[in-house]
């Protein structure tokens, strides 16, 4: 039996409508693999393009939360492959989907399906849990930044990515789409 190399995804993302009722969004994910000795992490603006295809509700931070994630996969290919990865959110909602692999709303199960898939096709054997806001190293990231002072410290370095547009497609994909999309 063959020890897999454990990696650790933390994300959080940030939502809020300003006076003039314009939603911004921001989210922050982390890796850390001590084996390889990387603590790094990615910032992206979700743009307003990409909010407008989400289902009118009240508060979008589940789906932005869920992004987290899907984003880390994306972006961290070689990273996040023939693997254990403990992902850690602090949202309830997007942390539900992820473990049941499903959700009621038709984004957030989207997102979760896709997730799966991934974990499948790259042979990641995933463990879901939630981590309290305050304790959340990527919660810095989600609102101040790649400048966040507390990933500094932690000697975790930031950057500021582009968000992938092609993504919008994905938020309500089919199970063949999310297949090609991986």
């Amino acid at each position: 039996h063959e020890s897999l190399r454990h990696v650790v995804v933390t994300s959080d993302a940030s939502y809020e409508v300003d006076e003039f009722g314009v939603p911004r969004s921001r989210i922050c994910f982390i890796v850390s693999d001590p084996t390889l000795s990387i603590r790094r992490g990615m910032v992206l603006d979700a743009p307003m393009e990409f909010l407008a295809v989400l289902k009118e509700r009240k508060n979008q931070i589940a789906v932005m939360e869920a992004l987290g994630p899907i984003l880390a996969l994306m972006f961290e290919p070689g990273l996040l492959s023939n693997c254990l990865v403990s992902f850690w959110l602090d949202n309830l909602s997007a942390l539900s989907g992820f473990v049941s692999g499903s959700s009621s709303a038709a984004d957030l199960g989207s997102l979760a399906f896709g997730a799966h898939l991934c974990l499948a096709k790259r042979s990641i054997r995933a463990w879901w849990d939630y981590v309290p806001s305050a304790s959340n190293i990527a919660d810095g990231g989600s609102r101040v930044g790649p400048a966040d002072p507390d990933a500094a410290a932690a000697g975790i370095s930031l950057r500021y990515c582009i968000f992938p547009m092609h993504l919008m497609d994905m938020v309500y994909a089919n199970p063949e789409s999310w297949a090609d999309f991986w």
